[in-house]
This record gives C-alpha cells, sequence and structure tokens, in this order.
C-alpha cells in the first residue's frame, strides 16, 4: 500500500474591486510543461472552488502531461461575456502568460462569434497572439471543428493541435463577407 500525497497551487490575480478577473494560475508539478488557455469570460470561482470549465481543464492539462495551467479569458469582467471591449490590463496580462507558457490554447467556444463586441476583442487579443503563434493550439472536436470550448461535450477529452491566427480569423462569421470585399 502506498500513501500519495499532492499539492497544487493556486494563483489568482483579480481588480482591486473583485469584478474582474484576469489569471487563475495552477501549478501541482513545476517539472512539467505548462499551459495556458483562453476562454470567453471568467465565473466567480477563485482559489478554492472549481468550476466544470475548470475542472475538464486540469484533469486534461493531466492527462496530456502539464504539470500547470493559467486560465485566462477574452473578456475580465467576471459573468458579463462581451461587456468590456477595451480591457488593457487584461491583454497585457495575456501576453505577459503566453509569452511564459510552453504551450498556449485558444478556447473561446463559438458561441458568441456573431457578436460585434466579441470580434472586436477577440481581434485585439489574436494581435497579441502572433507574437506567439508557434505554441498556439485548439481544442478539436471528433470531426475537425475548433475552436472548441473545453465544456463542449464532444471535447471533454481534448484533442489540441497546432493552429494561427489567421485559421481563427478565417473561422469568424463576418470573414467571407469581408474577404469578399476585399
Amino acid at each position: 500500500m502506498q500513501k500519495v500525497k499532492s499539492t497544487m497551487v493556486t494563483e489568482t490575480i483579480l481588480s482591486d474591486d473583485n469584478e474582474r478577473r484576469f489569471l487563475i494560475h495552477k501549478t501541482w508539478d513545476s517539472k512539467l510543461p505548462s499551459l495556458a488557455i483562453i476562454m470567453l469570460n471568467p465565473t466567480p470561482s477563485e482559489s478554492v472552488t472549481i468550476d466544470h470549465t475548470t475542472l475538464y481543464i486540469l484533469n486534461n492539462c493531466v492527462e496530456l502531461g502539464f504539470g500547470s495551467v493559467s486560465i485566462l479569458n477574452l473578456f475580465s469582467t467576471i459573468n458579463n461575456a462581451c461587456e468590456t471591449v477595451t480591457d488593457k490590463e487584461n491583454l497585457e496580462m495575456i501576453d505577459r502568460v503566453a509569452e511564459k507558457a510552453d504551450t498556449l490554447v485558444y478556447a473561446p467556444g463559438t458561441g458568441k462569434a456573431s457578436n460585434k463586441s466579441f470580434q472586436q476583442r477577440e481581434e485585439e487579443v489574436l494581435k497579441v497572439l502572433i507574437r506567439h503563434e508557434s505554441k498556439l493550439k485548439c481544442i478539436y472536436d471528433p470531426i475537425g471543428n475548433f475552436p472548441m470550448h473545453p465544456l463542449c461535450p464532444r471535447v471533454h477529452h481534448w484533442t489540441l493541435k497546432p493552429t494561427s491566427v489567421k485559421s481563427l480569423l478565417a473561422k469568424r462569421p463576418c470573414s467571407k463577407q469581408t474577404q469578399e470585399e476585399n
């Protein structure tokens, strides 16, 4: 019989008024590679509580051999997706964390893809991610759809594939119209 002990260290960075969350970083094995994931908007969960999205992220990170995860979002306002369009502090956090991560996963899902605020914010974030494109990946479903959100039932076990900012921009509903206009 063996006794196994483990420790997970969690760091959460919030705004002074606790209305915005910029980062949750969880480490369980600092010797293993790190993953950063960018989704849509944060939930109220913080250091100790774990929502379903964070649970799926942690399980997949462990399964794929990562030792830490940084959870970021396009929008930093808690529970208000697409509420704040320009968010310089959040954009700077995304850039700093993406620089340090071994793997960067873009996973906001497609539920807000036709929302103008989402499109504007996505464009701002993707411009930053061009610098980190060599480590950029998406979660794909079994039939090749991407970028999937970790809560999508078809991707509870992740398939990560390299992607480019250009391919992410091409997935946007307005891209075809924009390409035709040019």
